[in-house]
């Protein structure tokens, strides 16, 4: 069946692209308001860009009323940011964290989330999380006649839990299945990795 994006809505593309692009890693962005209060926002229009420099990319269009939101806010006065990649375990939470509060209000306050300080990190790290990215915006990108935008940022450092973290041949690998990430498919649906399967490069 083909389905011709030209006969249809925004809302509509939306429904067959999240549908269909699965599963989608989530990003769970926490930022720094100028009011000294955190935001917790998950996205998943995520992925990685690149590695020279260690970048990736996550985008975001405005809130139901029409405004910009808190997370782009936040990045536009402070652009440091610590992105998480939540385990399935947290899917209610991260949930949670995806309503739309006042600016300024944190989610963290309607959570039992704690914040820990991480060497190297301009801001604290979600503790529950078993990933977590120190970065820094490079560029905010608006698409051309769209509310989208596209954030890329740079990944200054990377923390994974210990469990999550092996060495094989003197080289350090982790553990998809102990990272158990949270994954987003359509609708209101979300997944788990349940099969691994290692093949060699070709």
């Amino acid at each position: 069946m083909i389905f011709d994006f030209n006969l249809f809505s925004a809302a509509e593309r939306y429904h067959f692209m999240t549908q269909s692009i699965i599963p989608r890693p989530i990003a769970w962005v926490l930022t720094k308001a100028e009011n000294e209060t955190y935001n917790l926002a998950p996205f998943s229009y995520f992925n990685a860009v690149s590695s020279q420099p260690a970048c990736v990319m996550f985008s975001l269009s405005t809130k139901a009323s029409g405004e910009q939101k808190d997370t782009l806010t936040c990045l536009q006065s402070n652009p440091d940011f610590t992105l998480h990649i939540p385990s399935y375990e947290l899917m209610e939470v991260v949930n949670e964290t995806a309503k739309e509060l006042p600016l300024g209000e944190s989610e963290l306050d309607r959570t039992s989330l704690t914040l820990v300080n991480e060497e190297g990190f301009a801001l604290p790290r979600v503790a529950e999380a078993p990933v977590a990215y120190n970065a820094k915006v490079l560029d905010i990108y608006s698409l051309p006649n769209s509310t989208q935008k596209v954030i890329f940022a740079e990944i200054l450092h990377l923390w994974v839990k210990d469990e999550a973290v092996l060495s094989r041949k003197g080289r350090s690998q982790f553990n998809a299945k102990e990272i158990d990430p949270l994954t987003r498919l359509g609708a209101g649906e979300f997944s788990r990795i349940t099969d691994i399967e290692a093949l060699k490069r070709p």
